[in-house]
Parts: structure tokens; C-alpha cells; sequence
């Protein structure tokens, strides 16, 4: 909720959605920020998509850490949920869309904190399901499209954001490094389908600066861009790790994209350090961008911007949180 590239990777998602390329079944809010799950269904509000399940995790990490587009976009969107008591938690929630689904269904995009996929790697067995969740997980899941590492390694440079990170910039975080091994490990035990996309993929890809063009104030995708830098006219692009990620579960390899596949991720549980070894086929792997990676800037919110002026249309001169 901090970064305004989940808001670029959910919006992605529901385009997705839309056009009919993807099924989402759930969106998981996974630190204790109660208002997070309503800037979530305020954009699948936007999109018509309140019937995508919302999942929350309920503690108390990173629940001081609003953002700066998450109270713009609770309070001048509508939408059906505002806070995460409206809301199931985000580990009984994937135990019972993961039970429901077929064997080898579904591809699980995490961008964020492991809070909830290492609470679902460690459930146990209950009345959704006769199986704990290292054995749902292996039942169900085709693979996990994983932002979160530096690759090949972060021993220099300290742990990714996502593996390490949580609290304040300057506060060491205890819990992140903890949940981001216990899940790397459990999903090695599945023997589930890992690609990660890393830190230094992402960075060298810029994505939402076409929002300032091809959307009005009606949209929240373009508000959240504006909330985050600060009403900054025309704002620049934005880093687009969770987009990268999002776009690659949905769309694989395409032309951006070359698999590093040969070892296998490994997490310091106290650091959230991670480093890429071995040299055999584990079903793991980082993506590298291919030559040429430029081309890619731009691109992972490009195309929800024909979406977006057909809703420019339906919009104009309304103010934000209109509906179509």
C-alpha cells in the first residue's frame, strides 16, 4: 500500500480481466493497514469487478503505513468495502479458493509480503480442506509469479523490499525475512513453480507516466499516480516491479523476457538476504530482460489506455469516483 506500483499491477489485472485473458479469483491485502482492502475494491469497483473476493491479513504489521494515495482512494471512490473488518482473512480465503479449484489451476502473482502465503504454507488442516497447506498448495497450484529478490544475489546490497523490508526505511523489520524464507522453503517442499522477478528487472523499467495522458480524474488508477507524486504535472514513470510481475503471470516470456533457470532461490531467515545457487533444474527461476529491454518501458499499463479513454468519454467534467 506504500508503493503506487501495486496500485499499476492490480490495475493491470483487472484489464486482464477484462479482456478476458485472466480469471482473477482473489486479491489479498497482506499488511495490517485496515483501509488497504478499500483502495483494492475501490479499483475493482471502477472496473466492475466487486465480484472479485477480497482477503485481508488481520495483524498488526506495517498498519501505520497509509501511503500516499490509500486514504485518497477510500475516500473519494466508491466501493463496497473500506476497511479490512468487511473482509474475510487473507489465509482462510485462500484456503477456500485454492480447495474449490482444480488440480494445477492456478497461477499465484505475489507482490508484496510473504504474510499471507507463509500463513497459507503453514495452515493446517480444517473444514475447507482435509489437506495442510504445503499439500493444497502442490495440489492446486500451476505456479507462483514472485516479485521479490535481487538476482543473482543481494549479499551487497542488503535484502529486497519485499523480502526484508515492511517497517520504516530506517527500522530493522523482524517479521519480513522470517515469513519470505518459511515460504520460499514450503513452496520448494510443493515442488511448485517458482519464476521470480527480481529488484534490478524491475528498476530498469518505467511504466505509468501515460496515465497523466490517457486518463481523467474519474479513474484510480491515474488518481493514485497523482496522490503518489504529489499532484506533480506531468509526473515521470514509476519503477514497475509489480506490474512486470503481473504482466509476465498473465502473458509469460513474450519478447521481454529470458529465464535464468538452473539453481534454485535461497533466504536468510534473519536478513531477508537472498543469493541464487546451485546448478542443476529445480523448477525455479528469475527473469533477465532481453536486449533491447527499453522497448518495454511504457508498456505494462500501455495497453489499458484505450479502456481508459472510452471511460474518459463516459466521464467528462465528473468528479472522481464517478461510475459507469
Amino acid at each position: 500500500s506504500t508503493d503506487v506500483d501495486d496500485v499499476a499491477a492490480l490495475c493491470i489485472a483487472n484489464q486482464l480481466e477484462r479482456l478476458g485473458e485472466i480469471r482473477i479469483k482473489a486479491v489479498m491485502h497482506n499488511t495490517g493497514l485496515a483501509t488497504g482492502v478499500g483502495a483494492v475494491s475501490a479499483i475493482n469497483h471502477w472496473y466492475g469487478h466487486d465480484h472479485i473476493p477480497i482477503g485481508a491479513y488481520k495483524g498488526s504489521f506495517a498498519a501505520d503505513q497509509p501511503g500516499r494515495y490509500v486514504p485518497w482512494l477510500v475516500r473519494a471512490y466508491p466501493s463496497p468495502i473500506k476497511n479490512s473488518s468487511q473482509v474475510p482473512d487473507a489465509v482462510a480465503l485462500y484456503r477456500s479458493v485454492l480447495a474449490a479449484a482444480p488440480n494445477h489451476s492456478i497461477v499465484l502473482v505475489s507482490i508484496g509480503f510473504m504474510s499471507n502465503i507463509a500463513g497459507l504454507l503453514t495452515s493446517q488442516p480444517d473444514s475447507t480442506s482435509p489437506q495442510g497447506g504445503v499439500e493444497l498448495v502442490r495440489a492446486k497450484l500451476a505456479a507462483i509469479a514472485w516479485m521479490g529478490g535481487r538476482y543473482p544475489n543481494a549479499n551487497s546490497s542488503g535484502p529486497e523490499w519485499n523480502f526484508g523490508g515492511g517497517c520504516r526505511h530506517t527500522v530493522p523489520c523482524p517479521e519480513t525475512p522470517g515469513w519470505t524464507s518459511t515460504a520460499v522453503q514450503a513452496m520448494q517442499e510443493a515442488g511448485v513453480k517458482m519464476v521470480f522477478t527480481g529488484w534490478e528487472m524491475g528498476s530498469q523499467i518505467q511504466s505509468g507516466g501515460s496515465l497523466y495522458e490517457c486518463a481523467n480524474a474519474s479513474s484510480p488508477c491515474r488518481a493514485a499516480f497523482e496522490q503518489y507524486f504529489a499532484k506533480r504535472e506531468p509526473w515521470p514513470g514509476r519503477e514497475s516491479w509489480d506490474p512486470a510481475n503481473t504482466l509476465y503471470a498473465a502473458r509469460g516470456l513474450g519478447e521481454w523476457w529470458v529465464p535464468h533457470a538452473v539453481g534454485h532461490n535461497s533466504v536468510n531467515g534473519s536478513s531477508g538476504v537472498n543469493w541464487w545457487e546451485g546448478e542443476g533444474r529445480e523448477r525455479q527461476q528469475f527473469l533477465v530482460l532481453q536486449e533491447g529491454r527499453q522497448r518495454l518501458s511504457g508498456r505494462p499499463l500501455a495497453f489499458c489506455c484505450a479502456w481508459f479513454r472510452s471511460r474518459v468519454v463516459a466521464h467528462t467534467g465528473e468528479i472522481p469516483g464517478g461510475d459507469s
